[in-house]
C-alpha cells in the first residue's frame, strides 16, 4: 500500500476546509473572511481565510512578510509542519488511505468531484440569490406609483436606480468566475 496521492487529498478535501482546519487545531473563530489574528505568526489583524473555490486559501502579512496558500500551507503556518505532514494529516482525518486498488482510487475520485460540484453549485446559487434579492428588495422599495406615472407620460425615459447595484455586481462576477468552475468538472465526470 502506497502512500495517499496529494491530489486525490486536495479533491477530497475540497469545500471541507473550515471543517478540516478547526479539527487539527486551527481555531475556528480565525476561519472566516475577515482581517484578524493569525493562528500561525500571532499577528493582530493581519490574517484572512478566504477559501477560494474551497481550497482553504488564506492570507497573512504578519511582520511584514506576506505568506499565502492553501489549506495544507495553513496546517504548516500554524503547527511548523512540512507539507508532507500536513498531507499526512489531513489525509488520516478524512480517512483517505494510500491504495494501489485503481477501483478505489477512481471511486473516492468521483466522490470528491461530486462533492466538488455539489460545493460549486451550492456558491453558485448563493451568489445568484444576492443578486435576485438584492433587485428585487431594490424594486419593492421604490415608489412605484410615482414611477409608472412618470414612465406613462415620459415612455421614451427609463431612469437607472440611484443606488448602485454593488453587492449584485460582485455576485455576478463572482458567479462568472464559477460557471466555468462547474463546467470544467462536469465535463471531467462525464468523461470517468
Amino acid at each position: 500500500m502506497s502512500a495517499p496521492a496529494y491530489a486525490e487529498v486536495r479533491a477530497v478535501a475540497c469545500g471541507r476546509w473550515p471543517e478540516i482546519l478547526s479539527a487539527l487545531g486551527v481555531p475556528a473563530e480565525t476561519l472566516r473572511n475577515r482581517f484578524g489574528p493569525c493562528p500561525g505568526c500571532g499577528g493582530k489583524d493581519r490574517f484572512r481565510f478566504d477559501d477560494r473555490d474551497g481550497r482553504g486559501t488564506w492570507i497573512c502579512g504578519g511582520g511584514g512578510d506576506l505568506q499565502s496558500g492553501d489549506g495544507f500551507d495553513l496546517l504548516a503556518h500554524v503547527h511548523g509542519w512540512s507539507k508532507g505532514e500536513s498531507l499526512r494529516q489531513v489525509a488520516d482525518r478524512l480517512g483517505v488511505k494510500g491504495t494501489d486498488d485503481r477501483a478505489a482510487r477512481r471511486d473516492r475520485r468521483q466522490q470528491a468531484q461530486a462533492h466538488r460540484r455539489s460545493y460549486l453549485e451550492s456558491a453558485f446559487y448563493s451568489e445568484l440569490l444576492i443578486i435576485v434579492i438584492g433587485i428585487s428588495s431594490r424594486l419593492s422599495d421604490r415608489e412605484k406609483a410615482a414611477d409608472r406615472a412618470y414612465m406613462a407620460a415620459h415612455p421614451e425615459f427609463r431612469p437607472m436606480p440611484d443606488e448602485p447595484f454593488d453587492r449584485e455586481i460582485e455576485a455576478v462576477q463572482r458567479l462568472l468566475k464559477l460557471i466555468p468552475l462547474l463546467y470544467q468538472n462536469q465535463g471531467a465526470s462525464h468523461a470517468a
